[in-house]
């Protein structure tokens, strides 16, 4: 079974977003989750960060990491 990423807050009040399945599921990202897939690694989920330039979608995948274009993503 798969589980779900939920919004959870860390000890010092900072939120971030983990798969409601712990401790059997580890993964843990603490950007906003967003869907699409990444264009290098086929991973199924991205992540926003506001960086100087703007806001930017990266890959969630911890062995990736790397910048994903705007048009690879799904828009809600």
């Amino acid at each position: 079974e798969h589980g779900k990423l939920v919004q959870r807050r860390s000890r010092y009040g900072k939120t971030f977003h983990a798969c409601d399945r712990y401790p059997d599921c580890q993964f843990a990202v603490n950007f906003t989750p967003v869907e699409g897939e990444c264009e290098f690694c086929h991973f199924p989920l991205l992540i926003e960060k506001k960086t100087a330039r703007g806001v930017r979608r990266f890959c969630a995948s911890k062995a990736c990491g790397k910048p994903v274009t705007a048009g690879n993503s799904i828009e809600e």
